[in-house]
């Protein structure tokens, strides 16, 4: 999934998630640009979820 972040709308981005996943840290939404499939894979794990559901969260948002 491409989520083409930039540093406004990642800021958003771990806003809203957190907002949602408490249980998420800094750790978990660090970002490296061109790698946020990586960073969606991490979140996944953390939460017990698959890509396709955070995939579904983040387009709810």
């Amino acid at each position: 999934m491409d989520l083409m972040m930039n540093e406004q709308n990642l800021e958003e981005f771990k806003f809203r998630i957190k907002k949602k996943f408490p249980q998420l840290t800094g750790a978990d939404l660090q970002y490296k640009e061109g790698k946020e499939d990586r960073m969606l894979k991490n979140i996944a794990h953390k939460l017990r979820m698959t890509e396709h559901q955070i995939q579904s969260v983040i387009l709810d948002f």
